[in-house]
Protein backbone atom coordinates (compact mmCIF):
# COMPACT_ATOMS: atom_id res chain seq x y z
CA UNK A 1 0.00 0.00 0.00
CA UNK A 2 2.79 1.87 0.93
CA UNK A 3 4.51 1.99 -2.28
CA UNK A 4 1.36 3.01 -4.33
CA UNK A 5 1.03 6.05 -2.24
CA UNK A 6 4.86 6.66 -2.64
CA UNK A 7 4.26 6.16 -6.45
CA UNK A 8 1.13 8.72 -6.70
CA UNK A 9 2.97 11.36 -4.66
CA UNK A 10 6.56 10.96 -7.24
CA UNK A 11 3.74 11.59 -9.91
CA UNK A 12 2.26 14.67 -8.59
CA UNK A 13 5.40 16.01 -8.02
CA UNK A 14 6.95 15.29 -11.14
CA UNK A 15 4.19 16.44 -13.58
CA UNK A 16 3.73 19.69 -10.82
CA UNK A 17 7.44 20.37 -11.70
CA UNK A 18 6.87 19.80 -15.22
CA UNK A 19 4.27 22.07 -15.59
CA UNK A 20 6.10 25.14 -14.69
CA UNK A 21 8.66 24.57 -17.49
CA UNK A 22 8.07 28.28 -19.15
CA UNK A 23 10.14 28.85 -22.09
CA UNK A 24 11.54 32.20 -22.03
CA UNK A 25 10.98 33.96 -25.02
CA UNK A 26 8.78 37.46 -26.70
CA UNK A 27 5.64 35.78 -27.49
CA UNK A 28 5.11 34.89 -23.70
CA UNK A 29 5.10 38.29 -22.69
CA UNK A 30 2.59 40.11 -24.99
CA UNK A 31 1.50 42.75 -22.84
CA UNK A 32 4.56 43.50 -21.15
CA UNK A 33 7.07 43.86 -24.03
CA UNK A 34 9.03 46.25 -21.87
CA UNK A 35 9.66 43.97 -19.27
CA UNK A 36 10.47 41.30 -21.66
CA UNK A 37 13.25 43.94 -23.14
CA UNK A 38 14.40 44.68 -19.74
CA UNK A 39 14.89 40.96 -18.99
CA UNK A 40 17.21 40.71 -22.01
CA UNK A 41 19.51 43.10 -21.19
CA UNK A 42 19.88 41.67 -17.62
CA UNK A 43 20.75 38.30 -19.26
CA UNK A 44 22.77 39.52 -21.62
CA UNK A 45 24.63 42.40 -18.92
CA UNK A 46 24.85 38.69 -16.56
CA UNK A 47 27.01 36.77 -19.41
CA UNK A 48 29.37 39.20 -20.03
Amino acid sequence: MMKYIALIVFALITLNLNAQNVEFKASNFKDKKEAYKKAVEAIKKGNE
